[in-house]
């Protein structure tokens, strides 16, 4: 078995179908099946719904987390009457959209 970890990098974007034809090459379908490794179609967008109540010290933290995520998204944030000042770090989150291919952020205050 080579274990030289070079040649073990996947250089295919994840969850594409490229890299999912690597991975099931290199483990067998049937363990990416019982592991949760798919493809994600190209083109999908998947919603990320995020109902936010008093969440000021744990807000940025979630939302890098979910950002991180390989996939292209939108994550929708929902306040639903925040009183610690959760309000205002949202109105932040919404003027500075992330800077990259895979996510948009949209928030809507429900008062």
């Amino acid at each position: 078995m080579d274990t030289n970890t070079e040649s073990m990098e996947i250089s295919e974007i994840p969850y594409s179908e490229g890299w999912y034809n690597v991975l099931r090459q290199r483990l067998g379908e049937g363990i990416c099946r019982r592991l949760g490794i798919y493809a994600v179609p190209s083109g999908s967008l998947l919603s990320v719904v995020i109902p936010v109540y008093n969440e000021r010290h744990t807000l940025m933290d979630l939302v890098n987390r979910v950002r991180a995520v390989p996939v292209r998204k939108e994550i929708i944030l929902v306040d639903d009457g925040s009183k610690d000042g959760t309000r205002d770090l949202l109105k932040e989150v919404e003027q500075s959209p992330p800077n990259d291919e895979y996510n948009t952020i949209r928030v809507f205050f429900h008062d």
